[in-house]
């Protein structure tokens, strides 16, 4: 297999191998020759791929940011029990962010150099917000969730649960284990179907 891995070409392999030490050290605390002494290579290819570390960070970011959006709106679009919806969101949504655990992000809110990306992250945040919006609204008018509900605070609460759970398990000594992930979301989700589901 390690000759498989040799075969991808060469600006695929610096942006995976950039994502993991992205992931692990952060954007100021990485610089390229993190990046080029991991794949055995000179910083020449890295220049001529991507300019700077701006530039190779831009496209990691690039690369998480399609894959989200892209698996969130299949996701988003598919016509199934609302409750079901949540779980996936949830679930993809903490597999999505344990990938570039624990430091990918960091610094995206704060570091000036970054603040087009910030940008686009909270843009893309906003969108999903308002889609699961929607979801929601659907759901009470195909009368899953009671009339009562309401759209937005349950989908403030969807993002709360997905924020705990993933904060939970980055981190160290607490005990939760991913291999539970399923049954700590039906422990959250089990208040929701408590106060705004209609079915039983």
């Amino acid at each position: 297999m390690a000759g498989t891995k040799d075969k991808k070409p060469t600006r695929d392999r610096i942006l995976e191998k950039a994502i993991e030490v992205f992931a692990l050290k952060g954007y100021e605390s990485t610089n390229l020759t993190d990046i080029s002494s991991a794949l055995n290579l000179t910083r020449r290819p890295l220049y001529y791929y991507f300019t700077d570390k701006y530039g190779l960070y831009c496209a990691a970011y690039e690369k998480w940011e399609l894959e989200f959006a892209s698996e969130m709106e299949r996701i988003l679009s598919e016509t199934r029990p609302v409750m079901e919806t949540y779980r996936e969101i949830i679930t993809f949504c903490i597999s999505s962010y344990r990938s570039y655990a624990p430091n990918f992000f960091v610094g995206i809110c704060t570091i000036p150099v970054l603040d087009e990306l910030r940008k686009r992250y909270y843009s893309l945040e906003a969108d999903i917000f308002r889609k699961e919006v929607e979801l929601t609204r659907a759901a009470m008018d195909r009368g899953e969730l009671k009339k009562n509900c309401d759209p937005a605070k349950l989908v403030s609460i969807l993002f709360s649960i997905n924020d705990g759970l993933r904060t939970g398990l980055e981190r160290e000594g607490t005990g939760i284990d991913p291999r539970d992930l399923d049954e700590l979301i039906t422990i959250q989700l089990s208040g929701i179907e408590y106060h705004w589901s209609t079915v039983s």
